[in-house]
């Protein structure tokens, strides 16, 4: 358990360091900031410290060289040390490593200077009065350093350290037991030095830190009175507007009561509406089922027509050649009459011939006195033959004549018959053909009455769902009267409290601004 709580204790701590060093990098420039300006202070402090040692001590004499070596340090590096305290906070964000870089150059130099100036003279005086002067100085300045180089930890130690460590150097050195000693002492000072370096710099991260934290809730106090500010006179409004809408909410439900009993009057005429058109529908489906039934029947019939019609073009096809066969031997007759009325004409010119010979031969027979009279008797009978058959060849003219016309006669009724006959067919097959589109038109129509069958039915089960949606619609809206009756009671709440409200909002408006 103990160990748990160790390392828990050292998690804590770690994360500690992290937020820590996380926040001195973000104020960092504070930091450099404040180092520049704490370094005015001790700039003179360095040329002060030459003069005392040149006119109280004999170092000037005794060690000229390193004595005007050090002093010719000090009068360079003060000059730039002068320039950067003054010139960072005007420069230092054009190029902040650069400043920061000059800054520890200058104290970083004047502290080797005096470290150096330690060491010199107890190397040459040993410890004497004028050496331990110069360790004085050197301890002066190095706890001046924790205080004033305490917001960078780091160039604080260094500083310490670059300062006493030559002198604790030399008694390390020497060897012998004051020596030692004294490098004891001073290096016990270090450590003290050092101590405080890292308490100041706590210290000092923890001022900033809290200067940061407070300047920070300060925002946010300000931020949550303005904000409190804001949220009062919004609540002012908001109460303002509440009390305005619970107003018009109370216009609203009565109008909405006034509308739900006219909605509720118009959805009842609706309902008696719906079942007039239910009772139609049934109507109308007694009615379609009665046309299905009428178009089954003109169909049947059609389709008798149709049977009627094609046996009917039969006989008519049937009638036309026949008449064909007619007209053909009535042709076969006349043309028999012809070759008849031909073999007349001959028996004709015979007879003619006859009868001019029979004439001949009476006349022979007169000049042949008595021995010709048997002949002339012979002559004038073949005469009287003659004649009678050219009277009979003459008959029978005039009945072949007769019978011609009448052939011609007969052939053209023949073909008036079959032009007659053929239009019959024709017509009997335009019936035919019209009797089949009506047929499939009939078809149709019987499809399309019963999908208007099955459209009625599904009409009729709408209207019934409509009729039963009406009665419910109904029930809702005696529903929304109740509900709205209820609203306006709450209206009456809503406008007392919000009335409470605005006298709230004005106390916090008041408590704020004080």
């Amino acid at each position: 358990m103990n160990d748990i709580s160790g390392d828990k204790k050292m998690n804590d701590s770690a994360n500690t360091e992290k937020i820590s060093r996380s926040f001195k990098e973000k104020h960092r420039r504070e930091a450099d900031l404040e180092l520049a300006a704490r370094s005015r202070s001790s700039i003179a402090a360095y040329p002060m410290g030459l003069l005392l040692f040149y006119f109280l001590t004999p170092i000037n004499q005794d060690l000229p060289a390193f004595f005007w070596m050090l002093t010719a340090g000090v009068v360079l590096i003060t000059p730039l040390r002068f320039i950067v305290s003054r010139k960072t906070a005007e420069s230092y964000d054009s190029a902040p490593a650069l400043w920061h870089s000059l800054f520890l150059f200058g104290n970083y130099s004047v502290a080797f200077l005096w470290g150096l100036l330690g060491f010199i003279s107890l190397q040459h005086y040993g410890i004497e009065w004028v050496s331990l002067l110069a360790v004085l100085s050197l301890c002066g300045l190095a706890s001046g350093a924790t205080s004033s180089m305490s917001p960078r930890l780091s160039a604080a130690l260094i500083f310490v350290v670059l300062v006493i460590a030559p002198s604790i150097l030399w008694g390390l050195i020497h060897g012998d037991s004051v020596s030692l000693a004294f490098a004891i002492f001073l290096g016990f000072f270090s450590a003290m030095l050092l101590m405080v370096t890292r308490s100041n710099h706590s210290w000092y991260w923890t001022g900033i830190k809290d200067k940061t934290q407070i300047a920070e809730q300060g925002k946010q106090l300000e931020k949550i009175f303005e904000a409190m500010k804001e949220k009062a006179e919004n609540l002012g409004h908001a109460a303002m507007e509440l009390k305005d809408i619970s107003g018009e909410t109370a216009e609203d439900t009565e109008a909405l009561s006034s509308k739900a009993e006219n909605v509720t009057s118009a959805t009842e005429t609706m309902g008696e509406n719906i079942q007039s058109v239910a009772a139609a529908m049934d109507q109308a489906t007694a009615n379609l089922s009665s046309i299905a039934s009428a178009v089954e029947e003109m169909t049947s019939t059609i389709q008798e027509i149709a049977q009627n019609t094609q046996g009917a073009s039969q006989v008519t096809e049937e009638a036309v050649k026949k008449a064909s066969l007619s007209t053909e031997k009535i042709r076969a007759l006349g043309h028999g009459a012809e070759a008849i009325g031909k073999i007349t004409e001959v028996i004709t010119e015979i007879s003619e011939q006859t009868n001019l010979l029979a004439l001949n031969a009476t006349i022979e027979a007169a000049r042949a006195g008595e021995a010709g009279k048997g002949f002339a008797v012979v002559a004038n009978e073949i005469k009287n033959l003659a004649r009678q058959t050219a009277d009979a060849t003459l008959d029978i003219r005039r009945q072949i004549e007769e019978i011609q016309n009448a052939t011609n006669v007969s052939i053209a009724d023949i073909r008036e018959i079959s032009t007659v006959v053929h239009e019959a067919n024709e017509g009997v097959c335009a019936i035919a053909s019209a009797v089949e589109e009506q047929s499939v038109t009939m078809q149709e129509i019987a499809v399309h009455i019963g999908q208007a069958t099955a459209g009625v039915e599904e009409v009729n089960a709408r209207v019934s769902q409509n009729a039963r949606n009406a009665a419910s619609i109904t029930d809702n809206i005696r529903d929304i009267r109740e509900t709205s009756r209820k609203l306006a009671e709450n209206g009456q709440l809503v406008d007392a409290r919000a009335g409470q409200l605005t006298d709230i909002s004005l106390s916090l408006k008041k408590l704020v601004a004080s």
